[in-house]
C-alpha cells in the first residue's frame, strides 16, 4: 500500500510539521480576513469560492402628524399604517436575503443543496420618521441627498470596518407630482461609490462618500416586493459584470432580449426577460422557446431545450414565491459559479461571483471572467472581437458621462433643435428592435438595441436639458 504522507518520528520533523500547520492556518486567516472568500477548497477547484458581504439598511418613514400612517403626501403613492409598512420592510428584506442566496446556488434549480457564492449578514439596521433628505441636482428636485445619508450614518466606518458592502435604503418614489415632471422622490435604483468610480445602474454622478473599498447602495421602494427588490440589485449586477466583459456576458450568457419575437433561441435570459420572454417583463409565459441555457456553452449554442415558466415556477402568488421573482433566481442560478466546468475559448471560466464577492479585487487584478493562470491570454475589455450572434441583443450599461453616441448628447433624436415630445416618439418607434449599428438615433448608447436602457438615457437627458450640476 502506497502512502501519500509518512509522518516523521523524530523531534525536529514534529515542529516542523507543526509550524508548517500554524503557517498554513495562519495564511488561511489572514486571505479570508482581507478577501472574504472561504478558502479550504481552493487546493481542488479554484472556482470553490465564496464570499460574506455585510449589508446596512437604512429606512425612511415619513409619518402623519399622528405619527400613526405613512404621509401619502410625501410618498405620492403609499399610504397606510406605519406598523404594517414598517413590517413589510422587514419582510421583504428577509425574503430578499434569501433570495440573493438562493440566486448564488450554482444550478440550484437542481441541487437545492448547492452551496451559495454569497451569504449577506445584516450588520445593522437605521430607522428614521422622517422624508428622505433632498438635494436637487439640476431640474431632478426631487433628488435624494445620497451623500448626506451616507455620511450621516458614518458609511465608511461600516465599509472598511464591518464588512458593509451594500446598503439598502428602504423609501418610497411615487408618480410625477401633480401638474409637474418631477417624482416625488426621484431615486437612483443602484449606485456605487468605489475606488474604481461609480459603476452602477445610475447617471454615475459620484456623488457618495468614497471610501477604502467599495459599496453599493440600493433604493427599495416599500410600496412593492421582492421581485422589485432583486430587480433593481440585478440591474446592478449587470452593469458591473458588464463592466468585466460586456460581450461573454450580455451578449454569449443572457442573449436577446426577446427570444421569442425575434424567432430565435434563447440563451439563459436576463433581470428583465427570461428565455422565452416576447417582450420586457414576461416572466409568467407559459408558452416555451429553444434555449440552450441548460446546456450553455459560451463558444456557441449548446444542445436546445423547451424554456417557459414551467421551469421557475408560473403560479405563486407569495412575495417570496411568484413568477417574477423565481424566473430571475433561475437566470442568476445559471451563471457560471462554485465548481463550474465551463470553458471558453479553451479558458476556464471562474467564477463569475468573484466579481460581486470581491469586486475590488477583480477590478484591480484580473479584470476577467477566466481564473488568473487563463486570464493571460483573454482579449483586452476594450479590444473584444465583435458579437458572433447578430441575432442576439445585449443588456448594455448607460452612462451618458461616457457613452459614445451617434447623436448629441442633448437627446434631439429628430435633430431639429429642440428636445421635446417627437424626440421620444422616435425613441418609442424604435423600442424593442434590433438595428444595424447607426441605423437610428434612438439607439442613444450605440449597442444596436432600442431598450429600456435608450430609454433611461432618453429620461436623463430630458430632465437635465436645461442643465444638471
Amino acid at each position: 500500500m502506497s502512502k501519500i504522507f509518512k509522518l516523521p518520528y523524530n523531534l525536529f520533523g514534529l515542529t516542523a510539521v507543526a509550524l508548517l500547520i500554524v503557517g498554513v492556518f495562519a495564511s488561511l486567516t489572514l486571505l479570508k480576513n482581507e478577501q472574504n472568500v472561504i478558502p479550504e477548497a481552493s487546493d481542488i477547484d479554484p472556482t470553490d469560492t465564496s464570499y460574506d458581504l455585510g449589508v446596512l439598511v437604512i429606512k425612511y418613514f415619513p409619518l402623519t402628524s399622528d405619527g400613526l400612517s405613512i404621509d401619502l403626501s410625501v410618498t405620492g403613492d403609499v399610504g397606510g399604517s406605519y406598523d404594517l409598512i414598517r413590517q413589510k420592510t422587514v419582510d421583504v428584506t428577509n425574503n430578499l436575503k434569501d433570495s440573493l442566496e438562493k440566486s448564488t446556488r450554482y444550478l440550484g434549480y437542481k441541487n437545492p443543496s448547492a452551496p451559495p457564492s454569497l451569504r449577506y449578514t445584516i450588520v445593522d439596521t437605521k430607522e428614521y420618521t422622517q422624508k428622505v433628505p433632498i438635494k436637487p441636482r439640476g431640474e431632478r428636485v426631487t433628488y435624494p441627498d445620497y451623500n448626506k445619508i451616507m455620511s450621516d450614518n458614518n458609511i465608511c466606518n461600516y465599509v472598511d470596518n464591518n464588512n458593509v458592502r451594500e446598503v439598502w435604503l428602504w423609501a418610497y418614489q411615487g408618480p410625477n407630482i401633480p401638474e409637474t415632471n418631477q417624482p416625488y422622490l426621484g431615486i437612483d435604483e443602484s449606485k456605487m461609490s468605489s475606488p474604481f468610480g461609480d459603476i452602477s445602474n445610475s447617471w454615475r454622478f459620484n456623488d457618495m462618500p468614497v471610501c477604502a473599498k467599495s459599496y453599493r447602495v440600493y433604493t427599495f421602494n416599500y410600496g412593492r416586493g421582492t421581485a422589485e427588490a432583486i430587480e433593481s440589485w440585478g440591474h446592478q449586477l449587470e452593469a458591473e459584470m458588464n463592466e468585466i466583459d460586456r460581450d461573454l456576458f450580455s451578449d454569449k450568457f443572457q442573449g436577446a432580449n426577446y427570444p421569442t419575437t425575434l424567432e430565435v433561441p434563447g440563451r439563459c435570459g436576463s433581470v428583465h426577460n427570461p428565455p422565452n420572454a416576447r417582450w420586457e417583463y414576461d416572466r409568467d409565459n407559459k408558452t416555451p422557446n429553444v434555449s440552450d441555457c441548460l446546456d450553455w456553452d459560451p463558444d456557441g449554442l449548446g444542445q436546445l431545450s423547451q424554456i417557459s415558466c414551467v421551469n421557475w415556477g408560473c403560479d405563486g402568488r407569495l412575495d417570496s414565491d411568484n413568477a417574477h421573482l423565481n424566473a430571475q433566481i433561475w437566470v442568476l442560478q445559471n451563471m457560471p459559479g462554485r465548481q463550474n466546468t465551463k470553458y471558453y475559448q479553451g479558458r476556464k471560466l471562474r467564477n463569475w461571483w468573484d466579481v460581486h464577492g470581491d469586486f475590488d479585487a477583480v477590478m484591480g487584478s484580473n479584470r476577467s471572467f477566466f481564473l488568473a493562470s487563463e486570464s493571460a491570454a483573454s482579449p483586452s475589455p476594450t479590444k473584444r472581437p465583435p458579437p458572433a450572434n447578430p441575432s442576439s441583443s445585449p443588456t448594455p450599461v448607460f452612462s451618458p458621462q461616457t457613452s459614445s453616441r451617434p447623436v448629441s448628447v442633448s437627446g434631439d433624436l429628430d435633430a431639429d433643435g429642440d428636445l421635446d415630445i417627437f424626440d421620444y416618439n422616435v425613441l418609442v418607434s424604435h423600442f424593442g428592435k434590433r438595428k444595424p449599428p447607426g441605423f437610428t438615433s434612438a439607439d442613444i448608447d450605440s449597442d444596436n438595441d432600442v431598450d429600456i436602457f435608450d430609454y433611461n438615457l432618453f429620461v436623463g437627458y430630458y430632465l437635465c436639458r436645461n442643465g444638471c450640476e
